[in-house]
């Protein structure tokens, strides 16, 4: 990233590392700071989607599973995240 700012599949890396260590409100930082000029990207959004329901975000969280998987209805690990994150919201609601 720093030989080549701007790199989308370095920040996106960079992104998934940050919260593999537990390092959420960066990863979440910097992957939404990626969404708008890559909206189109689903691997993003999937990711996103999951350090957001990491954070507990869980409505964020299932806007941007619903988007990865519109953006490609075969992915399955978006589409396994959106079902457990609504699931998870119905049980939270009254």
């Amino acid at each position: 990233i720093r030989y080549r700012p701007g790199y989308f599949d370095a920040e996106l890396n960079l992104g998934n590392v940050l919260a593999l260590e537990g390092r959420l409100d960066d990863a979440a930082a910097l992957l939404g700071s990626l969404v708008p000029e890559h909206s189109d990207d689903a691997d993003l959004r999937n990711d996103y989607g999951t350090v957001l329901a990491e954070q507990g975000k869980l409505e964020a969280a299932r806007d941007q599973f619903g988007e990865a998987v519109r953006l490609r209805p075969d992915f399955t690990e978006a589409r396994n995240n959106l079902d457990h994150v609504t699931a998870d919201l119905r049980k939270a609601s009254p």
